[in-house]
């Protein structure tokens, strides 16, 4: 069996064109417990967040262990992202107004962009 080298190890940012094949590789690598059964009672992965094509924490890599990055991308852009900062910030400011640099565990710095 074959195992596709994860996409954030080594890191690499990624370009537009390579965005794609980063999503389908995090989600064929993604842990089972994130997935949801359909109803036939088949697994299918949780929906990914709508703005992780352009999102600057999806597209690239933002300075920690390949393994937190990636911990942190399947949590806050392939499955729950209800608490992801980045998420409400472009509900709060819109989408052209939201920091490259704010992490989605960051809720503490929405404040500030009101």
């Amino acid at each position: 069996m074959t195992r596709i080298p994860s996409p954030l190890h080594p890191p690499v940012s990624a370009d537009r064109q390579s965005i794609p094949r980063l999503l389908t590789e995090l989600v064929a690598e993604q842990d089972t417990r994130f997935d949801s059964m359909d109803t036939n009672g088949v697994s299918v992965p949780m929906p990914r967040c709508a703005f992780a094509d352009d999102c600057a924490f999806f597209t690239a890599d933002v300075g920690y262990s390949p393994e937190l990055n990636r911990s942190m991308k399947i949590r806050f852009c392939l499955t729950d992202n209800t608490g992801c900062a980045r998420l409400a910030a472009i509900e709060l400011v819109g989408r052209e107004s939201v920091p490259d640099d704010l992490l989605p565990t960051e809720e503490q710095r929405l404040a500030a962009l009101k």
